[in-house]
């Protein structure tokens, strides 16, 4: 026969079975609350890290910065020496994860990087910086420097990193040449580098610098107007553009009496301005021997 549950007994295991509800309730909206809290702080972190994680490029430079090789497969102390992995090759690789490298991917052979064949027919070793010291590039290898500029993958926009985005390109006049990847701009420009693993460090490493930015519409920046009396850096890579254009037999007669070479001495004499008025006729240009933005631009600097 079975007994019929009296009322008291119902209430007693009421009394006993709240508590234990409670306490599984307020757990419950503890954990809630934890998660919650974890995933806004996730979403506020992940709204942080946004403007710097633009693209393929950048993606690739802060997750290489410190490889001994394009391989990765060890890694090496900030500072560190990287001699098999070098700058060039560290900023072309990270352009080829973009895409800006047809026909390479960011794991293509070094050889491959060393000797690649562009779209527009040259050949390019993407393993040198292809501008060195004195800005111009005295090797006569057309490099990174070249490639970006002359296939319309980048655009010289000077040293003006408030012009440029995150996945740009520096090159220093340092030694053979120095290049790094912009990995983020606005009043703190920091970049990439390789030679000694350098991660978000500042952009101008101490040297004079340009930026190439990659892609979209923004007018290049032609370096300063010299002429007769002008002197300096600038006037020496003009002189040494000249002598390289006129060594190669690209202007074999002179209407103003210019006998190359002229005298890389940082001085806009008589002897470069004829040198430039030559250069002006044989390109159609005004010949008034200022080097203004178009005979830059013809000149390819700008």
């Amino acid at each position: 026969m079975f007994r019929t549950q009296s009322t008291t007994d119902k209430s007693q295991k009421t009394r006993r079975f709240l508590p234990l509800l409670g306490g599984s309730l307020i757990v419950v909206v503890l954990v809630c609350a934890a998660l919650i809290s974890i995933n806004t702080s996730k979403g506020a972190h992940a709204a942080s890290a946004a403007p710097n994680a633009t693209n393929a490029a950048v993606a690739y430079a802060d997750s290489h910065w410190n490889c001994a090789t394009a391989a990765c497969t060890s890694r090496v102390s900030a500072g560190s020496g990287q001699p098999s992995f070098q700058c060039a090759e560290f900023v072309a690789r990270s352009l080829a994860a973009e895409g800006k490298v047809p026909g390479l991917t960011s794991s293509s052979s070094q050889s491959a990087y060393g000797s690649y064949h562009a779209r527009n027919g040259k050949t390019y070793d993407l393993l040198w910086v292809g501008v060195d010291a004195s800005g111009y590039n005295d090797e006569g290898i057309p490099g990174l420097y070249q490639y970006l500029t002359q296939n319309g993958v980048g655009t010289n926009i000077g040293n003006t990193p408030s012009r440029a985005v995150p996945g740009d390109v520096t090159f220093h006049f340092e030694g053979q040449g120095h290049t790094g990847l912009l990995v983020q701009t606005g009043s703190n420009p920091l970049a990439d580098f390789h030679n000694n693993a350098r991660y978000h460090v500042p952009y101008t490493e101490g040297y004079s610098t340009i930026i190439v930015h990659i892609g979209g519409s923004v007018s290049p920046v032609c370096p300063a107007t010299l002429q007769n009396g002008s002197t300096g850096s600038l006037v020496v890579t003009l002189q040494s553009t000249l002598n390289s254009l006129y060594s190669k037999k690209v202007f074999p007669n002179s209407p103003y009496n210019f006998h190359p070479l002229l005298a890389t001495d940082g001085q806009f004499g008589n002897l470069t301005a004829s040198a430039v008025k030559d250069f002006q006729q044989k390109k159609g240009l005004a010949v008034d021997g200022v080097v203004g933005p178009n005979t830059w631009h013809a000149l390819g600097h700008c």
